[in-house]
């Protein structure tokens, strides 16, 4: 008799951790899929939490943020102390942004990859730099 009421109590216990299992799981793939995911139109590039410049998404090119004017010949931007190393340059190509050169030891900005999808930042937290795509579509979310 023990042994019947103990596997009632434990059933009911199983059933319900996997009723909020399947919740938590429909939950974070309907956040997923549901959420927008658009492209933007201007990228953005901040250093130390202060906008640097914005750059148009459409135009391909490639930017070049140096420590110091010694840094690089083709230096775009300068005077970002807090690099690990020399140079970082930003390429803006096919509506997506990537960190495809940096003079840093780790390479933590250029190993996130290719971005397109507007508000993920690729931020690189050693050099307190980060670019990120902004997106004017209907229904977008501002961070």
């Amino acid at each position: 008799m023990k042994f019947i009421s103990f596997c009632k109590h434990h059933l009911s216990d199983v059933i319900s951790i996997g009723i909020t299992l399947v919740l938590l799981i429909a939950t974070f793939v309907g956040t997923i899929f549901l959420l927008p995911q658009t492209g933007g139109d201007t990228v953005e590039v901040y250093y130390r939490n202060k906008l640097v410049d914005t750059f148009d998404l459409n135009v391909n090119r490639k930017v070049t943020f140096c420590k110091s004017s010694t840094s690089a010949d083709n230096c775009d931007y300068e005077g970002f102390t807090d690099f690990q190393g020399e140079t970082i340059v930003l390429a803006i190509q096919d509506n997506s942004i990537q960190v495809i050169e940096e003079t840093s030891k780790k390479k933590l900005c250029s190993t996130q990859g290719k971005i397109k999808l507007s508000n993920l930042p690729i931020v690189c937290l050693p050099n307190s730099f980060m670019a990120i795509i902004k997106g004017t579509a209907d229904g977008e979310f501002d961070i």
